[in-house]
C-alpha cells in the first residue's frame, strides 16, 4: 500500500535538473524587486560573482550525497546575495534530495511503532505546526525530524505519510526566480489542502475548477519551468475530476445518473466566454451536450466525457 501511494505523497515524482530564471550575475550590487504576499521585497545581489561560483560548485559537489537536513542547512548558509538563477538551482536541490530520499521516509513512517503511535495519538487533522502538542517523546523526535528534513504529514486510507511542505518552501521566495515563487505558491495550496482522499474528493468542486484554472495559467506562462510536468500531472488530475470526480464524490450520481447539482453551480459560475482558457472553452462546449441530455449520464455523454480527457492527456504528452 504505501509504494502505491509514494505519488501522492511527493505529489508528482516527475524531476527535471534544470533551473529557473535567465539573470545574470554582476559583481555589483543589484536590487531586485519581488513581489510576495501584496508586498515588495527589496534583494540584493551582494555575491560576487565568484563567490557565487565557489558556491556552486560546492553545492553540485554535495548534492549526491546529502540528506535532506544537510541541503537545506547549505541553502540556508548560502542563499543569501545570490542571484535569483542560483536560488532557484538551490531551492530545486532541496526538492531533489527529497525526491531521491522520500521511499526511505516512507518506509520510516512503517518502522517499529511509528505508524501504530500516530493512529493513537494523532488525530487525521494533524499537521507538524502542532507538534509541541504531542506529549510522546520518540514520537515528538520522529515527527519533529520529518519536520526539520522539509515536510509535513498528511492522513489518507487509514495511514499517515510524508509529503514536501510547500509552507516550509516560501521562506526562499524572495530568493528565487519569478516561476519558482509562483510554483512554490501554487504546491502551496496543494499540500496545504490536500485535494483527494480515500478515493474521494475532499475540497469543493468550485476549488476543484479554481485550480484547474490555476494550473492551465501556470503551463501557459513558464512552459519551461524544470517542474512543469508536476504542474501537467496535477493540471491533467483536476481536469479529470472536474469532469469525473472521483469514486466516492462521483460527477453524476450513482443511481439517477443526474450530474451533481454542485458541481453544475460551479460550472455556471466559471467565467464561460473566457476565450483564453481551452480548459473554459472545453467545459462551456460539455455543458451545451450536457444541457441536451438533460444533465444525465448518456453514452453521448460518457464517451464525449472520455474524449476530453484522452485529448487533454494527448496534448500534455502524460
Amino acid at each position: 500500500m504505501k509504494r502505491k501511494l509514494i505519488l501522492i505523497v511527493t505529489l508528482t515524482l516527475a524531476f527535471t535538473t534544470a533551473c529557473g530564471g535567465k539573470n545574470t550575475i554582476s559583481e555589483n550590487t543589484v536590487d531586485e524587486k519581488i513581489k510576495t504576499e501584496n508586498k515588495i521585497v527589496e534583494k540584493k545581489v551582494t555575491k560576487s560573482e565568484e563567490e557565487q561560483e565557489n558556491i556552486m560548485r560546492e553545492f553540485d559537489k554535495v548534492m549526491a550525497e546529502i540528506t535532506e537536513k544537510e541541503i537545506i542547512e547549505f541553502v540556508d548558509n548560502n542563499i543569501e546575495g545570490l542571484s535569483e538563477e542560483n536560488g532557484t538551482r538551490l531551492v530545486l536541490g532541496i526538492q531533489q534530495v527529497q525526491r531521491r530520499k522520500i521511499e526511505d521516509r516512507v518506509d520510516s513512517f512503517f518502522e517499529v511503532n511509528i505508524q501504530e503511535k500516530m493512529i493513537e495519538k494523532l488525530d487525521d487533522t494533524f499537521t507538524l505546526d502542532k507538534i509541541d502538542r504531542v506529549e510522546d517523546e520518540e514520537l515528538k523526535n520522529f515527527l519533529q525530524e520529518i519536520k526539520d528534513s522539509g515536510y509535513n504529514i498528511f492522513m489518507t486510507e487509514g495511514s499517515y505519510y510524508p509529503i514536501e511542505d510547500f509552507e516550509f518552501y516560501k521562506k526562499y521566495i524572495p530568493h528565487v526566480s519569478e516561476d519558482m515563487k509562483e510554483y512554490i505558491e501554487l504546491q502551496a495550496i496543494e499540500t496545504n489542502n490536500i485535494s483527494s482522499s480515500d478515493a474521494a474528493l475532499i475540497i469543493s468542486w468550485k476549488e476543484v475548477l479554481d485550480r484547474a484554472l490555476n494550473h492551465e495559467k501556470f503551463i501557459n506562462k513558464y512552459p519551461d519551468f524544470p517542474r512543469v510536468e508536476d504542474i501537467k500531472k496535477q493540471y491533467l488530475f483536476y481536469i479529470m475530476a472536474s469532469i469525473f470526480g472521483e469514486s466516492n464524490t462521483p460527477a453524476f450520481d450513482y443511481m439517477d445518473e443526474r450530474l451533481n447539482e454542485e458541481l453544475k453551480e460551479s460550472y455556471f459560475s466559471l467565467d464561460l466566454n473566457d476565450t483564453d482558457s481551452k480548459f473554459i472553452q472545453t467545459l462551456k462546449e460539455y455543458i451545451e451536450l450536457l444541457e441536451k441530455n438533460n444533465y444525465k449520464l448518456t453514452d453521448e455523454v460518457q464517451e464525449y466525457r472520455n474524449g476530453i480527457y484522452n485529448g487533454f492527456q494527448k496534448e500534455l504528452g502524460m
